[in-house]
């Protein structure tokens, strides 16, 4: 997942530190497909009015990297809020793959209810992002 800035020689990017670790233990292969050529707010900095919207991101990505006989990609961040960036990306690589399944992978969820709070560590094999267009947002479960 591409950051929220155009990335720039010496700067951290925990998505791909992630990537480069799941590929290091055998769970697939790094491939950098998105690049960020606008500048959008941070989602994890920014009040909900604030955020991009998924449209917003698929807006300032762009392609950058060739895939070739990929069934699927997995896009991995390192924090999931509501998915807007997910979706973004996903679209984008759709538009590139359309045969291409997509799938997404986050380290950290983030948790609005405090009621629906389990623990620090409570995996989840399956959720789903959905896509509201009357809103332009997206609603994530769990």
């Amino acid at each position: 997942m591409p950051r929220a800035a155009p990335i720039r020689k010496g700067y951290l990017w925990p998505s791909l530190e992630i990537a480069e670790k799941m590929q290091s233990l055998g769970l697939g292969r790094v491939f950098t497909l998105l690049e960020r050529k606008e500048k959008v707010n941070q989602s994890s900095a920014s009040p909900p009015m604030e955020r991009p919207k998924p449209t917003k991101h698929f807006q300032t990505l762009s392609i950058i990297e060739k895939i070739q006989d990929a069934d699927f990609v997995i896009l991995v961040d390192d924090v999931v809020t509501r998915g807007h960036t997910f979706m973004g990306c996903a679209w984008k690589i759709e538009e590139a793959y359309p045969n291409v399944g997509i799938h997404a992978f986050a380290a950290i969820r983030t948790i609005s209810n405090p009621e629906e709070f389990k623990g620090f560590y409570d995996p989840v094999e399956q959720g789903m992002i959905t896509y509201r267009r009357d809103s332009d947002d997206c609603l994530r479960r769990p």
